[in-house]
């Protein structure tokens, strides 16, 4: 069964496709003119030789599957070459047929995956363009600047193809980056109008659930209850729960209202806050994120800081963000115990879904997370992310997809 093309692939040779189906329509019309002016003072035999070869090639390459299957190899286009020499044979090298073979040159330097260059010179170019130097040589004036003329067009064929080809591509380039960018604008905005619902409902909630779990253990504690310690225990629960709901909505609030450099400093201090046992160095310069992307890498610096004060037994950790070639790098170092499995799916075997999600949030915003350790020495993390838009995917940089190898900790996977 035929693995079907992701619509990202099918989409990006749209443009292609569009002018490949104008440039092989100008050609069967030029063809088509050449049998019509041309083809009375031609051999019957040869003309419709060349009025059959030109309906079984359009016919073949009318659908944009056969050109891209037909730019993988050198079959078709010889093929589609031996058709042009058929043209220049019956029709002459002049008029309409240097037209024909303009054509013929832009479509194989177009969709040649290989070697364009060499697929688009080969075949009727060759006689073409042999046919033109021995009018050099041998011709009149008139015959040598026609000669010259042919040599230019060919090579300014191959030229607008390369051109129109590298237009495509940095055309396709911006469409995908800027529907990402939309995309993660609204996945900020869906985030921003979940938060102000946990705010509005949950937090509330939660509080109400606390205030009377606290009475309710109060009361109980006086009367000496034997359900007082379970009460209390429920209590600190929902006091833990309502916290933790009031500063998600906080960090939410923070990425979108404050600079992301900063968020992420904030985010740092207030996690030495909550563990003064651990000593922070802390050096994270300016830089610029959007707000998906600057979500995501907040959550992760966010789970790694968590992993480090539960599992790493550490005495410092430093972090560390800058800003480079359009690339924002955060690494969180610490001294604690170090790594031994290289395998996400290791830890999610065993029920750490921490590490599995960094290099999931970071996948999601076309980043990567690196986990470099040594027993005993302490871990690394590098976490980068595009600081800009841009059409630049993890498989361009190595970026490991999830669930592929990469270093993570024995005690640090959360």
């Amino acid at each position: 069964m035929r693995e079907r093309q992701p619509r990202e692939a099918r989409e990006s040779v749209e443009w292609v496709h569009v002018v490949v189906h104008v440039v092989l329509t100008t050609r069967t019309a030029v063809g088509l003119l050449l049998v019509v002016i041309d083809g009375a003072g031609a051999d019957a035999g040869a003309t419709m030789s060349a009025v059959v070869a030109l309906t079984v090639m359009t016919l073949y390459l009318g659908r944009p599957s056969r050109w891209d299957r037909a730019a993988r190899s050198v079959v078709i286009p010889l093929l589609d070459s031996l058709l042009a020499v058929v043209v220049l044979a019956t029709f002459g090298t002049d008029g309409w047929a240097l037209g024909y073979v303009a054509a013929t040159v832009f479509l194989w330097a177009l969709v040649g995956q290989r070697t364009p260059w060499m697929v688009a010179l080969s075949g009727p170019m060759v006689v073409y363009l042999g046919l033109g130097l021995a009018d050099l040589v041998v011709g009149d004036l008139q015959e040598a600047l026609k000669a010259a003329l042919r040599v230019v067009v060919v090579c300014l064929s191959v030229a607008a193809a390369a051109r129109t080809r590298s237009v495509l591509h940095d055309y396709r380039s911006l469409e995908l980056a800027v529907r990402a960018e939309r995309l993660r604008t609204a996945q900020a905005e869906e985030r921003m109008r979940l938060s102000v619902e946990m705010h509005d409902s949950v937090a509330k909630s939660l509080h109400g659930i606390h205030l009377m779990s606290a009475h309710l253990a109060t009361r109980l504690g006086e009367e000496g209850h034997p359900a007082s310690e379970q009460v209390a225990l429920l209590r600190d629960s929902v006091d833990r729960a309502r916290l933790e709901t009031r500063e998600l909505v906080a960090s939410r609030r923070t990425v979108e209202d404050s600079e992301p450099s900063v968020a992420l400093a904030d985010l740092a201090r207030t996690w030495q806050t909550a563990h003064p046992g651990l000593r922070l160095e802390l050096d994270v310069g300016p830089f610029e994120l959007g707000p998906g992307v600057a979500h995501e890498l907040l959550s992760a610096v966010g789970e790694l800081l968590e992993n480090v004060a539960r599992h790493a037994a550490a005495d410092t950790v430093s972090l560390t963000a800058v800003e480079s070639s359009g690339w924002v790098s955060v690494t969180v170092r610490d001294d604690g115990r170090g790594m031994a499995s290289t395998r996400t799916g290791d830890w999610v075997a065993r029920g750490h879904f921490g590490v599995d999600g960094v290099a999931r949030r970071l996948a999601r915003v076309s980043g990567s997370a690196r986990f470099e350790s040594t027993p005993g020495r302490g871990t690394t993390v590098v976490l980068e992310v595009p600081a800009h838009v841009q059409d630049t995917g993890a498989a361009e940089r190595g970026h490991a997809a999830p669930g592929t190898p990469v270093p993570t900790t024995t005690g640090e996977a959360g």
